[in-house]
């Protein structure tokens, strides 16, 4: 660990006796081999002629004034010798073993950010609200409250210098001698930005502390909001994303809309305000502040006000013509509602199956695309087709047939019967059910919370736990038509027979769990390798994807299965050695049926997706980036996080996890 050398790279332009402070507190906490480089941007306060004086483990750089922040650092990086270029800014001093905080830390990270901290806080306004502590430099609430779309700051990161090689700050083509030193300002969150997008490790530690010394005339309200324009202003050089401007024209044209409040409750507002004037600078930079932009955005703003307002009232109106509700200690029947996908009802099975066990004396009544998946059930639990959708009397008699009525998901069907029927009965989740409009949340009866760090298996046990549990939870189970397995096998011969083959899922329904055909072809070379043939699964059909592996590797080691029933993608995946694919419904097949997975995820996690149970045969790989927000997925192909997965490691996965399964190479 201690072999890792540290660089503290400190930018510094007329702020000697600060610089001083900020050098000292770092220097004594350096080991042998770290170092210390300052470049100076173009000081007149005697900062030059001080540092031509230093020679214990400090190095200097001079420059003219003629470049930004991304270009200084960028210079002070190339000049540095450490592993970890540290970067703090002349105006702060770190705390306490900040430096060897560093290098534990990064041992398995591309990237550390800390907080900035204010050094004197009776320099605060009485007016001073956290939410807008980026405007002088501080770290945000969101940073330490860990927000995923928080970013640090250069005055307290860490980054690989083989990283920030690869990836350098961005320059503007602006410099300091411009006169306005901030509009070349935001180098941190862009970087920050792309390396998330990227993939890279990084990470935030809010036990991570320097102190910023920041001077009194910057906390004036002049000044934050003078900031803050600018900030807006650099987001769009640096980004141009034309959604952000869209959002920014929006969120200004809103808050002229809120003008009345703002001045009702001046403070109370402020924050809103201060990032009202920031998305002001990047609309007005992006040229579209324009009086048709400006009336169409105010049409919009409007109309949706309207919508909210309406949708409260007849959610009141609602909740209030309506009688009484309480849950029944001995329910007659509860219905469940399910209108979910493939690999979501699979898990509603297990969590279907404890309910009834837990309610031996209740018919369950289960509304579902996936019949077949509940024969295996306990005797009281009834599955209805989907198609009763179609017909609203039959909806309405099995809403009032039930005593209570769960919607754990609702997928690709219209919200009426939800707001008109079950609704009144109705528990569901607080959030990720599918409804169209978060108004549809506000007319159940009850939310329960879900959680997404668990196993959505836990998540659906819970909203079903609304009554004493006699019977834990088990993992779902499905039972194979074993004529229908042995009938396949001989249809497709290319397979070579039971648990000769590996099933191999190239596309699902959802666009961002896809993955390019190329990168499945190499896992289906990994298979074929350890004596597997490979039968090919479909969303669809016909895939272009599946044709192209078929071409490439041979019709008589690799079959193109087309699109299955759901009684024959059982019986197949019954029958192979393993399930490779996405995060989609073959694979909790395949976890139901006690088969081998090979799993490739991207947006979703193994945490929450993963087996209950059985975990040693059920290998994955995970995209570098754990969870982009709708801001940074902004002008990223839907299946970004499957795109950042290399297809050589997820190979290299594969071949571990089939060794692991006692298979070696043909």
């Amino acid at each position: 660990m201690s072999s890792m050398q540290i660089s503290v790279a400190i930018l510094t332009a007329n702020r000697l006796e600060k610089l001083k402070r900020c050098i000292a507190a770092v220097q004594q906490q350096l080991a042998p081999g770290d170092e210390i480089v300052v470049y100076d941007t173009g000081s007149t306060d005697g900062t030059r002629e001080w540092l031509l004086w230093q020679t214990s483990g400090l190095r200097y750089l001079f420059g003219t004034g003629k470049c930004d922040f991304a270009m200084a650092r960028n210079s002070v990086a190339d000049n540095c010798n450490g592993d970890i270029i540290a970067f703090i800014d002349d105006d702060c001093y770190a705390d306490a073993y900040w430096v060897d905080r560093i290098r534990r830390k990064m041992q398995n990270l591309d990237a550390l950010g800390g907080v900035v901290m204010l050094a004197d806080r009776s320099k605060l306004p009485t007016w001073w609200n956290e939410e807008f502590a980026w405007t002088v430099g501080m770290s945000s609430k969101g940073v330490f409250e860990g927000r995923d779309d928080s970013y640090p700051a250069t005055a307290n990161l860490a980054i690989r210098r083989s990283v920030l090689k690869q990836y350098p700050f961005q320059q503007t083509g602006r410099s300091f001698a411009d006169g306005n030193v901030y509009l070349s300002g935001r180098e941190d969150a862009h970087w920050w930005l792309k390396a998330r997008r990227s993939g890279l490790r990084v990470a935030l530690d809010t036990k991570l502390i320097v102190w910023h010394d920041v001077e009194a005339s910057r906390f004036t309200l002049r000044s934050v909001l003078s900031r803050a324009l600018i900030d807006g202003s650099t987001a769009w050089e640096r980004e141009r994303n034309e959604d952000w401007a869209t959002d920014a024209c929006y969120c200004v044209c809103n808050g002229i809309l809120r003008l009345p409040r703002y001045l009702i409750s001046f403070h109370r507002y402020l924050p809103e305000i201060v990032w009202n004037v920031r998305q002001y600078g990047l609309v007005r930079k992006s040229g579209k502040w324009t009086l048709p932009i400006i009336a169409k955005t105010f049409r919009r703003v409007i109309l949706m006000k309207l919508k909210k307002l309406a949708s409260s009232m007849l959610s009141k109106y609602m909740r209030l013509r309506r009688r009484a509700f309480q849950i029944p200690k001995h329910p007659g029947t509860v219905l469940i509602v399910a209108p979910a996908y493939l690999g979501d009802t699979v898990l509603l099975q297990a969590s279907i199956s404890q309910l009834a066990h837990n309610l031996p004396s209740t018919r369950i009544e289960v509304i579902t695309r996936y019949r077949d998946l509940f024969e295996a059930c306990p005797w009281n639990v009834m599955a209805l087709p989907i198609d009763v959708f179609d017909d609203f009397e039959v909806l309405r008699q099995a809403a009032d047939r039930a005593d209570v009525i769960f919607v754990p998901y609702w997928h690709n069907v219209a919200a009426e019967p939800w707001r008109i029927l079950f609704c009144n009965k109705g528990i569901t989740f607080s959030e990720d059910v599918g409804f169209p409009r978060r108004f549809d949340y506000s007319l159940a009866r009850k939310l329960v919370p879900k959680r997404f760090t668990r196993n959505e298996a836990i998540n659906l046990s819970v909203l079903f736990h609304q009554w004493p549990a006699r019977c834990p939870l088990y993992p779902p189970v499905i039972v194979p038509d074993v004529d229908l397995c042995n009938k396949l096998l001989k249809e497709y011969p290319t397979l070579g027979g039971y648990r000769h083959f590996a099933m191999l899922q190239v596309d699902t329904a959802q666009t961002m769990k896809n993955w390019p055909a190329e990168r499945w072809g190499v896992l289906c070379d990994v298979l074929l390798r350890f004596g597997l043939n490979v039968g090919i699964v479909n969303a669809e059909a016909h895939s272009d994807a599946a044709v192209m592996i078929q071409e490439k590797y041979g019709a008589d080691r690799v079959a193109d299965l087309g699109g299955c029933s759901i009684r024959e993608l059982i019986a197949l995946i019954s029958g192979a050695a393993i399930a490779v694919g996405g995060c989609s419904g073959p694979k909790h097949l395949a976890f139901a049926l006690r088969v081998p997975t090979f799993t490739v995820y991207g947006p979703m996690k193994p945490d929450r997706w993963g087996a209950l149970g059985d975990e040693s045969i059920h290998g994955y790989v995970v995209s570098p980036v754990p969870y982009l927000t709708s801001h940074e997925m902004s002008g990223l192909p839907p299946n970004e996080h499957m795109l950042l997965v290399d297809a050589q490691d997820a190979a290299v996965a594969l071949e571990k996890h089939l060794n692991s399964l006692h298979w070696e190479d043909a």
